[in-house]
């Protein structure tokens, strides 16, 4: 992929509310807040979730839904909200509890893959995983 493929723009990041950059391209969105990167380590909100590789900040812990997810390589956490992620393309998986659209995440930093958004689930009942991010638990690193 060339560096022309991409699209810079801005927008107002969940977590801390200021403005935060995007780079789009027809694949991947990276996302990046320098306000939120600042802060973190003055938010006194810890454990804080890095990625294992390269110890890329990655979620709070007041962002931590729930620890009793499985994937690929066992054990998984469920996410409100993470940064610092490059999003991959969206397709239709088969999953234990049903279908869904789901899209890969991968560490803005090193390119690691570290789980899936829930982008849509097809089963009424399991509607409250939308929007939500799978992170695998032998990727993060929790830093106190």
């Amino acid at each position: 992929m060339t560096r022309s493929n991409f699209f810079l723009f801005s927008m107002i990041c969940r977590a801390c509310y200021h403005p935060r950059t995007s780079l789009y391209s027809n694949n991947f969105v990276f996302f990046w807040c320098w306000t939120l990167q600042l802060s973190m380590a003055e938010s006194g909100d810890y454990p804080l979730y890095s990625c294992r590789n390269c110890r890329n900040p990655l979620a709070f812990h007041s962002d931590l839904l729930s620890k009793a997810f499985k994937a690929k390589s066992g054990q998984a956490y469920m996410f409100s909200h993470v940064m610092n992620i490059v999003l991959g393309q969206k397709e239709d998986k088969k999953m234990i509890t049903g279908m869904y659209t789901v899209a890969g995440i991968f560490c803005s930093n090193c390119g690691r893959d570290l789980g899936w958004k829930y982008v849509r689930a097809f089963d009424p009942s399991q509607r409250f995983k939308e929007g939500n991010f799978i992170v695998e638990k032998l990727k993060l690193l929790k830093e106190y």
